[in-house]
Parts: structure tokens; sequence; C-alpha cells
């Protein structure tokens, strides 16, 4: 028992019980778990949500919040469920002339950033690396800038950079 004890603590049995990490989804399983390309995802109304902008939503959510063990369909359909709701926030917004200047996005970001302890290098490695782009997040955090503004509540951005994404 005591050398079982001691060949654990040099590593040279495994471990029992070890979680297996997490692994970072490449692009191309993010794209299959969003639905085939150029497809739409979902339409209501007058909008659409086109497979591309729900893999650009579920890149940007895993790039910045990291991956926390739900399985990536589960993780497509909650982020759908979240782009719904900000295409009525865009329509309302729409409806009321309400308009985000690029330097608004900016200093969102600039506090996104500055809240997660990540550089901008860092940040741009973190979307590379799922796929998603630095477009995609500043419209995301534009339309939050809008439904904020329409309904003169601060702003609550849409994105927390986790320590688990910055790995």
């Amino acid at each position: 028992m005591r050398r079982a004890i001691a060949a654990l603590l040099l590593g040279l049995l495994p471990a029992p019980l070890c979680a297996a990490p997490c692994v970072m989804p490449t692009p191309g399983a993010i794209a299959a778990a969003a639905g085939p390309p150029g497809g739409v995802a979902a339409a209501f109304g007058d909008s659409v949500i086109t497979t591309y902008d729900l893999q650009q939503g579920l890149a940007l959510r895993l790039a910045l919040e990291g991956v926390d063990g739900k399985p990536l369909a589960r993780k497509a359909g909650d982020e759908l469920k979240t782009m719904e709701l900000e295409e009525g926030w865009l329509a309302d917004a729409r409806a009321r002339n309400i308009s985000v200047a690029p330097a608004e996005v900016d200093a969102a970001i600039a506090a996104m950033l500055d809240a997660g302890h990540v550089s901008p290098a860092m940040l741009q490695a973190m979307l590379t690396r799922t796929g998603a782009t630095m477009a995609s997040l500043r419209g995301r955090i534009a339309v939050a800038i809008a439904h904020a503004k329409a309904r003169g509540v601060a702003l609550s951005l849409p994105y927390r950079i986790a320590q688990r994404a910055c790995r």
C-alpha cells in the first residue's frame, strides 16, 4: 500500500478519479454544432439568424468564457436563445432610433479587458483559437449597448472573460 501511494505521488501511477481536462473545441467542431454552412439557424418575424451567426456567437462564448463541460450542442442551443433575445433588443433599439458609436464599443471592450486582466493581444488570441472574429464581438457588444440605452440602464456586458478561457 505504501508503495502504491509513493508511486502515485511520484507520478508513476495515474491518479484515480481524475477528471479529463476540458479541451477547447476546434473551429470545425464549433461550426458543425452550429449547423450546415450557409443555413438558417432560426427565423422569426423579419429576423434571420444564420448558422454563421450562431457559429460566431458560440465561438465568442467559448473563447471568452472557456469550456465548462456542457455538450457543444447544448451550448449552441443556449447561444441561439440568447441571439434570439438580442434580435428583439436590436429591433427595439432601431424603433427608438438608438445608435451606438464605435468609441462606445471601444470603451466597453476596454472595460471587459480590464475586468478580465487581459491584454488586447490576448483577447485576439482567444478569439482566433475558436474562429471568432473581432467584428462579431464588436457587433454583439454594440447590441448590448443599444439595449442598455433603450432601457435607460447601465451597460451589463454580454461577455465576461473567465480565467479558464485564458489558458
